[in-house]
């Protein structure tokens, strides 16, 4: 079994992060993104209004912090 590949869009919350993750999630990655506040992450809000609805999981992550981004990097 081939091994989907995988992608992570550090602010995906934003208008371009919403509709690159519609892109590559159509052309058949695995796609998670971050976010520095996933609980007020409108994400949700952006892809319902391109009618975009994967369920694309949001990280709580802030991009300065590196020990933090290699952490969620060697996760996936």
């Amino acid at each position: 079994m081939l091994k989907k590949e995988k992608v992570l869009i550090i602010g995906i919350s934003g208008q371009d992060g919403t509709y690159l993750s519609q892109i590559l999630h159509n052309r058949g990655l695995v796609v998670y993104g971050t976010s520095r506040n996933p609980s007020f992450n409108s994400f949700k809000k952006n892809s319902h209004k391109i009618n975009f609805s994967a369920n694309i999981p949001v990280i709580k992550l802030n991009p300065q912090d590196f020990n933090a981004v290699n952490k969620i990097i060697g996760e996936l």
